[in-house]
Parts: C-alpha cells; sequence; structure tokens
C-alpha cells in the first residue's frame, strides 16, 4: 500500500466524509462523470528523512487532497471533518502496511473554477496538503 492510499483509507472510514464522497475519492484525477461532491489526491514528494547519524529509516511524503463540490457551506463541512479525522492520527497509527509516525496539515487553500461545458457552473474546490513521516510496517 501507498501513504496516499492510506491516507485515502482515513478519510472513507471517517463517517462525515463518507457520507458526503461516498466512494469518491479518487487517486490522481476524477472519472469525467463523477458526482458532486467528490475528492482527488495524490502524492506531491517524497523524501528519505535523514539524521546526524544518517537515514533514520522513515520517509517523508507530501500528500495533496481536493475535494470538489457545487455548493460552498456543503464542501466547506467535508473539508473540515477530513482535517478533524487526519488530525486524530497519532504516532504510531497503522493503515495497512503504512505505520504513520506523524501526519500533519501544511496548507488549506480555496479556489472557484467555471466548467468548460459553458453552463457557467461554478465549481468550488478545497485543497488541503499534509506532510506525513512514515516506515513501511
Amino acid at each position: 500500500m501507498k501513504p496516499e492510499q492510506a491516507i485515502a483509507q482515513l478519510l472513507e472510514a471517517d463517517g462525515t466524509v463518507s457520507a458526503a464522497c461516498g466512494t469518491r475519492i479518487y487517486p490522481g484525477y476524477a472519472p469525467q462523470n463523477a458526482a458532486y461532491p467528490f475528492a482527488v489526491f495524490g502524492r506531491e514528494s517524497t523524501d528519505l528523512d535523514h539524521h546526524l547519524l544518517g537515514t533514520s529509516g522513515l520517509y517523508l511524503v507530501r500528500i495533496g487532497i481536493t475535494f470538489y463540490g457545487t455548493q460552498r457551506l456543503a464542501l466547506g463541512v467535508i473539508a473540515e471533518a477530513a482535517k478533524a479525522a487526519l488530525d486524530t492520527v497519532n504516532d504510531r497509527t497503522t493503515v495497512a502496511s503504512i505505520n504513520i509516525r506523524r501526519l500533519w496539515l501544511e496548507d488549506m487553500a480555496e479556489s472557484q473554477i467555471e466548467l468548460a461545458d459553458g453552463t457557467g457552473r461554478p465549481v468550488h474546490a478545497i485543497s488541503q496538503t499534509y506532510s506525513m513521516h512514515y516506515k513501511e510496517a
């Protein structure tokens, strides 16, 4: 299992996120006909953690999650629920083969986009970037 898949499993296990998005938490990109709201996640970077004595055996990854929806307030509730769920991950949490040592929110941003279908419907996006120290279990 990849660390970003572990994050997706944690989100799917949260009652608020799963009630809103169901299984519409996609790796990389969403299908063109995906129903709103949904989330897309992916790894942004990976680094092997080092200290004065050499490598620590931990990896540091940055994972981006973006929530998309047509109702701004409802989307905000989903994003806050996701943040709260991931904030509860503590030292030594294991999801499948990923042993999470530390997980923290690095950045959060909002945007609004117009669909290319010409309808002018606004789609809201809330992006969260998390950093995570992990070790394969």
